[in-house]
């Protein structure tokens, strides 16, 4: 917008710019077991954190565990990247060090913290920006909720929707009721102090389920406890017609640096049948491939990426980060791992060759579109909403439910948190933070 005229007999005022306001943080206990079993916070994460307790005036640090109920009045950020606030229960958190990125143990019964319970939230604040999730792409642990206002965002909350047990229940029988031990670390089920009774588990109470995306494998083919995928590959290998079945990732990934050039890609994967060549790669039956062409703004470069078949492993679907080679092109701008997230992703979504009608590409079915029209970057580079992420998972392989994630799956309809990493391709479950932002950080009860 133009600057408005002013009259040159009345001097220019220029406002002096927007100070730096810190954020707050409050916690609150709701358990009814708060006052025998005391609650813990500590902080940690990859990036930088700035931080005050209020009640002390004191500088906070990453790897120390504050009895909640000394942090009475919260505490006040100015800055926290790539953040992480764990929350445990009856004992502080040990294992979180420097030399760890101060991230905790959650899946190895011979450190410590295993048998202790506890969860986290993903917070970032970098001056006058940010914003807080949950996730449970790595476990799920407790309940939590987090309410966010000011700082002239919108008020949100973001929370769980089922009791703690039913929750549990529902994601150790996706994993076979597979307890972790130390004589056996490939289960999902952690049991320890201060747990919950789930039915089925008679060995103890659990104290969280880890994801498919975290669990140690079974064997060296990276089986899993949980759901395996073989069957949607060998799907995808074969078809209905005896063909693999092609999937168009076409889409723009925003542009290099400031005011660089769009990066746009449009590469067709496939799944072999058949050992032979293809994009002038050779394979072998169950490799994939993606063949076609990436433009960082200087014309299309013809690229071919690999995945082995030993790379399209459970463990590495579920993970959504497989092992890759580029016979043909270059990763400039890492743009392998890029594409290969929007294909991996949609595994674990359920859209690769679904056969329902796209509701974002009248006229076709989901697994027929381009992948743009799933995620909504379209390759000229004006973008559109992706489809919600309620049209993925069961609604998009409504007879095959091993043709998606169903932790993930499942995890959609009881809570705001993520099931998955890339769930913030259809959604984007998000506190935001502002100047002065207040976030209030609630511990629930299992029975809420």
């Amino acid at each position: 917008m133009r600057p408005r005229l002013i009259a040159a007999a009345i001097p220019l005022l220029i406002a002096a710019p927007c100070a730096h306001a810190d954020m707050t943080v409050k916690f609150v206990n709701l358990r009814p077991d708060a006052r025998s079993v005391p609650a813990y916070v500590s902080f940690g994460g990859s990036g930088t954190f700035t931080a005050k307790d209020l009640a002390t005036n004191k500088a906070l640090s990453k790897g120390v565990g504050y009895p909640l109920s000394s942090l009475t009045k919260g505490i006040s950020i100015h800055e926290f990247s790539s953040g992480r606030i764990f929350i445990s229960l009856g004992a502080k958190l040990t294992t979180s060090t420097a030399a760890n990125g101060y991230s905790p143990n959650f899946d190895n019964p011979n450190l410590g913290d295993f048998t202790t319970r506890w969860d986290k939230v993903e917070i970032t604040f970098t001056p006058g920006a940010g914003g807080a999730n949950l996730s449970a792409q790595d476990f799920f642990g407790m309940p939590l909720k987090i309410e966010s206002k000011g700082g002239g965002q919108k008020a949100t909350t973001l929370t769980w929707h089922q009791k703690t047990a039913t929750v549990m229940s529902a994601l150790a029988k996706l994993a076979n009721r597979a307890v972790i031990t130390k004589a056996n670390a490939t289960g999902a089920v952690a049991l320890g102090n201060n747990g919950v009774s789930v039915p089925g588990i008679t060995t103890g109470k659990v104290v969280r389920i880890v994801s498919p995306a975290s669990v140690t494998p079974k064997n060296a083919a990276g089986a899993t406890v949980y759901p395996s995928f073989a069957a949607y590959i060998k799907f995808l290998r074969t078809g209905k017609a005896g063909n693999p079945v092609p999937t168009a990732i076409v889409g723009n990934n925003g542009k290099i640096g400031t005011g660089g050039p769009l990066q746009t890609y449009n590469l067709t994967a496939t799944i072999a049948d058949k050992s032979g060549t293809a994009g002038g790669t050779q394979v072998k039956a169950g490799d994939l491939t993606l063949i076609g062409s990436v433009n960082n703004g200087s014309g299309n470069v013809a690229t071919t990426i690999l995945v082995t078949s030993a790379n399209l492993s459970d463990h590495a679907i579920y993970g959504a980060n497989p092992s890759y080679t580029i016979p043909k092109g270059n990763n400039t701008n890492q743009i392998a791992q890029k594409v290969l997230a929007d294909y991996f992703a949609a595994l674990n979504f359920g859209f690769v060759g679904s056969t329902v009608k796209n509701p974002g590409d009248p006229g076709k079915t989901i697994g027929a579109s381009p992948s743009w029209t799933w995620y909504g970057n379209r390759p000229n580079g004006v973008n559109r909403k992706p489809l919600p992420i309620t049209d993925a998972f069961a609604f998009a392989q409504p007879k095959q439910k091993t043709y998606y994630n169903q932790y993930a799956g499942y995890l959609v309809g009881v809570t705001d948190a993520y099931g998955f990493a890339y769930n913030d391709r259809l959604q984007s479950p998000l506190a935001p933070f502002g100047n002065g932002s207040v976030m209030t950080l609630s511990i629930l009860p299992d029975t809420q």
